[in-house]
């Protein structure tokens, strides 16, 4: 079992739930994340709960998500998943979708003004941080 402290959860605004296509059993750990999130959102906050689906390269033969068609809707509608998305990271298909909408999906819920309009990028208003880039003082 994974051990994951408040410090994770504190001053979340966004889940984003992931299992594989391919395995049952990620699909099936969703349960304990979502239980975990639960147990440490906090009253005042409310998360918004996206869902996603990985590996949707691979052929039809090993995915295993259209078989749990039905199980997935229940998922979504009994722990208040946002939005699903299917993705596959390997090829980046459906990646950016997924943060555009999040990052939309929260803009409303900031002081902050988030413009998508007429543009393949979202603005999140942070400023630019710069890095040390010499190898020779690098601690990790």
């Amino acid at each position: 079992m994974r051990s994951i402290t408040r410090s994770y959860y504190q001053h979340t605004h966004a889940a984003i739930l992931v299992y594989a296509v391919d395995d049952i059993q990620s699909y099936r750990d969703l349960i304990e994340w979502e239980n975990d999130l639960r147990e440490y959102e906090t009253t005042k906050t409310s998360v918004f709960r996206f869902l996603v689906g990985n590996k949707t390269d691979l052929d039809m033969d090993t995915r295993i998500d259209t078989q749990i068609q039905g199980d997935i809707e229940a998922f979504c509608r009994e722990h208040n998943v946002n939005q699903c998305f299917m993705t596959s990271a390997k090829t980046g298909d459906g990646i950016e979708d997924v943060f555009k909408h999040i990052a939309n999906r929260l803009a409303p819920t900031t002081h902050r003004r988030w413009s998508t309009a007429n543009t393949d990028t979202v603005d999140l208003g942070l400023q630019t941080k710069t890095y040390i880039t010499d190898s020779s003082s690098c601690r990790c």
